[in-house]
């Protein structure tokens, strides 16, 4: 098959990078061609203020993509997170144009323009701008307005800010590079195009990507974001916590979490206890499957509270969510869907990327999830990635009832 276009994505993590080379065909159909990841190097500052770290960091993950991918990278959409970004809601309404009063494009740009021309904090710029639904008349809860008959259009947004002295960075810092930037967007809405099914956008999911220093989550309802945040704990401060309490190396710590541990206290390991080097190799210590538990589980369920304390805050509780789905590296360690069902009360699942589109193995762990989600074509105007087949049901309502049924 003659290949025509080529694009690529790329992630910026607390702690790893990653980019991923798609290529259309003519009969545009794409395909994965090249991915590629790169971990912070020991004492390497991952912050947005240095504009030649943040080039060193676009070259080493972009080149190891393009050198996989065997082709040149001709545009890059790239992913941030965290807490650089800010969410706000507002609302616009606009007189429809037409005479036969029927929406057209040009009045949905005109209402979404209307809805984000709202004063933001000094030193941000607006992001995104993501509609959460429309009204035509006083008729609310429209997700598609166009070609509807009225007089007056509205719609509720949800505006995407993030500080524009880091946007001017990532910008500059692309073009130090040669790689054409096309544009930025949130990760964890990339994410959740990628995990989501079409029930779960609807009937309220709180998706939480556990990071390596941060964990991002997304709250969606009724097809739309209805909350963005990040709270700065992660993966990483985890580990950092097996380290300190054990007085063993960071290294040590990270294999000790990986193939060891649990945080949640039910969970039968069938691990033996290990025997680890102190810090400085002096004495051996001894260390127990129950050890690591006392130790990561009120971490993660630090992290659980927090995102949960900012969602009450935040939302009225008819905008609660109905599930939770858990991805990102911290999605990996053993028990945490257990710990989040007990701190949710809610029924919970481990989010892995959904795609059409031919994953490599390795794409398709849920460290993966965000940068498989940017092929999406509401980002990034590339591939169109379906959700896998799933059986037909009755309708949405059973689909629902079987998504519970897998928790309860």
């Amino acid at each position: 098959m003659n290949y025509t276009q080529t694009m690529a994505v790329m992630d910026f993590g607390s702690e790893t990078d990653r980019a991923v080379v798609a290529e259309a065909g003519v009969n545009g159909s794409w395909k994965i061609i090249g991915y590629y990841s790169s971990f912070a190097e020991r004492g390497e500052n991952r912050n947005f203020h240095n504009i030649e770290n943040l080039r060193h960091r676009i070259n080493l993950v972009l080149e190891g993509a393009q050198l996989k991918a065997g082709r040149m990278i001709e545009g890059v959409s790239a992913s941030v997170g965290g807490a650089l970004i800010d969410s706000i809601p507002s609302k616009g309404a606009v007189p429809i144009s037409s005479r036969r009063g029927e929406v057209s494009l040009n009045d949905i740009r005109k209402v979404e323009e209307y809805a984000r021309t709202i004063p933001i904090s000094a030193g941000r710029s607006v992001l995104q701008v993501l509609p959460k639904y429309y009204g035509v008349d006083g008729i609310y809860g429209i997700r598609d307005p166009l070609n509807m008959v009225g007089v007056r259009l509205e719609v509720a947004v949800l505006i995407l800010t993030i500080f524009t002295s880091v946007m001017d960075n990532v910008s500059q810092a692309f073009q130090r590079t040669g790689y054409k930037l096309r544009d930025i967007t949130l990760g964890t809405i990339a994410a959740a195009s990628a995990i989501l099914n079409q029930d779960e956008w609807a009937m309220g999911v709180l998706l939480i990507d556990i990071g390596a220093l941060k964990t991002d989550f997304i709250l969606v309802k009724d097809g739309a974001a209805c909350l963005t945040g990040s709270v700065p704990v992660g993966g990483r401060t985890a580990t950092s916590d097996i380290s300190t309490v054990l007085n063993i190396a960071m290294e040590t710590a990270e294999q000790l979490k990986v193939k060891s541990s649990s945080c949640w206290p039910e969970y039968n390991s069938t691990d033996d206890e290990a025997f680890v080097q102190s810090m400085g190799g002096q004495n051996t210590v001894h260390v127990s499957p129950a050890e690591l538990i006392r130790i990561l589980e009120p971490r993660m369920s630090e992290v659980f509270s927090l995102i949960w304390n900012k969602i009450k805050s935040s939302l009225s509780a008819d905008k609660y969510p109905q599930g939770v789905v858990i991805t990102g590296g911290g999605a990996l360690m053993n028990g945490v869907a257990e710990l989040a069902h007990h701190q949710f009360r809610l029924p919970v699942r481990i989010g892995k990327p959904r795609s059409s589109l031919r994953l490599p193995m390795e794409c398709q762990d849920p460290r993966w999830s965000t940068v498989i989600g940017m092929l999406q074509p509401t980002l990034t105007g590339g591939p169109v990635v379906d959700e896998q087949p799933e059986e037909k049901t009755p309708g949405i309502g059973r689909k629902i009832m079987n998504w519970f049924g897998q928790f309860f």
